[in-house]
């Protein structure tokens, strides 16, 4: 009986002690959320009130595909035939590498480029020397911000749009704009475009959350928004996704359609593009996130060089050519897994590096001083000939279209890498020419605008007469179509020159 009257007393005694704690926990949580609200402006507050409540579910839209069929598996190899003439002067040509009797191949070296960095740029140096700093790798490089606590609290185990909310809260109270401000001038320095600069973001999250990802994800989003993005996020279950908005039209990828935009399901962490059934995601962009991201390719990044020798050689009338170039590996890094857009974001492309200045260096003297149509035909040979030809499917196991620094630097490539290269190469060399794509059901070539009267196989594009150019075509000459493209109605896509950017 007197144990029972001593339990008694004991409930009496904790009970209202508990109930206290619980009350007290509860007045500072109320607490620290009105501490963390008083940082918000009202456009954040608001935002942070939108996303408790206004999710819905979407059922991503499946992937488009770039081409209709699988490529050829083997090229044929033309017999090639000399244009006829052209009816222009042909200046005096100026003198090439003569090969030595029995000896190698004349051989034009051209050193790297002084305008790629091979150190980490000057702000990374600055930062590094306060000793407060985050470092994070990034392509070969080390990118440091201000060692800052974002105050982030764990995430429940399933998300919902309250504990994406508390985040947005937290992180806004935090210091992030030392950080932020840190990686926009990086992004200058570097000079990254809006899909580096979002995984930059990304990697930067990733040390400032001890390698969490969802975190990681989290604060890539927040980072983006605030640098003016219409970047949003969805949860499924436990997972979240940055979805990306662009205009251009991206292949491989899943996407969900509001307000007649694409946001893009995309891996931040420059891998293969998830794919993803259903999401939940809101409606309502930040007020300050408008811009759209864009993945043309302004401008390579500049990454440290960690280069990959490269030896290229073709035969052009009996001479024999070579030419050496490095190929930075943090580039093509960078380039592995780069969204896949239509052919016209690989054609504009604007791709200078050390590779590309020794290509475009060892080929200028061998063309120099011959006519503009030898000029374009020892570049198609080149294309050609230096490079051994595989599909995508056979080499990457899945489609991928290259920008020029991988061509150099895979052993392989195929029709459309050829295309992209061939291109660039006569933008840069003849300037006076224009050039197109042509895309096929199952190839991609190009066809080239010539000053004088070129004979052979011809594309009308807008009125003007553009003589098809075949690079995957080995061995055609300029004007040679493969015979089963020729009754065909290929898409047409120009390439703007160099000289008129």
């Amino acid at each position: 009986m007197r144990h029972s009257s001593w339990l008694l007393t004991l409930a009496i005694v904790v009970l209202p002690t508990t109930a206290q704690a619980q009350n007290d926990f509860e007045a500072f949580k109320k607490k620290e959320s009105e501490r963390m609200r008083s940082f918000l402006t009202k456009e954040d507050a608001d935002f942070s009130d939108f996303l408790k409540q206004d999710w819905k579910e979407f059922a991503l839209s499946v992937a488009d595909k770039p081409l209709v069929r699988p490529k050829p598996r083997a090229t044929p190899i033309a017999r090639p035939t000399p244009p006829e003439p052209s009816g222009e002067a042909a200046p005096a040509p100026a003198p090439a590498p003569t090969p030595l009797p029995g000896g190698p191949a004349p051989s034009v070296s051209v050193l790297p480029s002084a305008r790629r960095p091979a150190a980490p740029p000057p702000a990374s140096v600055e930062l590094a020397a306060s000793g407060n700093v985050l470092h994070t790798m990034f392509f070969g490089g080390i990118v440091a911000v201000p060692k800052v606590s974002l105050g982030l609290q764990p995430l429940p185990a399933t998300i919902t749009g309250e504990a994406i909310s508390a985040f947005w809260e937290q992180i806004n109270a935090s210091p992030y704009k030392d950080v932020l401000a840190a990686l926009q001038k990086q992004r200058e320095l570097m000079q990254l475009g809006d899909w580096a600069f979002a995984q930059l973001a990304f990697r930067t999250g990733l040390s400032l959350a001890g390698g969490d990802t969802t975190h990681a994800r989290l604060i890539a989003w927040h980072f983006l928004v605030k640098s003016g993005y219409a970047t949003r996020v969805g949860y499924s279950g436990s997972n979240i996704h940055v979805l990306l908005k662009t205009d251009e039209l991206l292949y491989g990828v899943s996407y969900f359609t509001i307000d007649n935009g694409k946001f893009y399901v995309l891996d931040l962490a420059n891998g293969v593009p998830p794919r993803v059934g259903a999401i939940r995601t809101y409606e309502k962009d930040h007020p300050s996130a408008r811009k759209s991201l864009s993945f043309f390719m302004n401008a390579l990044p500049l990454l440290p060089e960690d280069l990959e020798p490269r030896t290229l050689r073709f035969a052009y009338k009996g001479q024999k050519f070579e030419i050496n170039a490095g190929v930075n590996r943090n580039l093509v890094q960078f380039l592995t897994n780069y969204p896949q857009t239509r052919l016209n974001g690989y054609l504009d492309a604007e791709v200078p590096s050390s590779a590309m200045d020794a290509v475009v260096g060892g080929l200028q003297p061998i063309i120099a001083g011959r006519p503009e149509l030898e000029q374009v035909d020892m570049i198609l040979r080149f294309v050609q000939t230096a490079f051994d030809y595989k599909t995508d499917g056979d080499q990457f196991a899945r489609e991928k279209w290259m920008f020029p620094e991988e061509t150099l630097f895979y052993p392989f490539s195929d029709c459309e890498d050829r295309a992209i290269l061939f291109s660039y190469l006569v933008r840069k060399l003849v300037p006076a020419v224009s050039v197109v794509g042509l895309i096929y059901s199952d190839h991609v070539a190009a066809a080239v605008r010539f000053n004088t009267v070129v004979t052979g196989d011809v594309r009308m594009h807008r009125g003007i007469r553009y003589v098809v150019s075949d690079p995957t075509y080995i061995n055609a000459s300029v004007g040679m179509e493969m015979d089963q493209y020729k009754g065909a109605s290929p898409t047409i896509v120009d390439a703007r020159s160099f000289e008129r950017r």
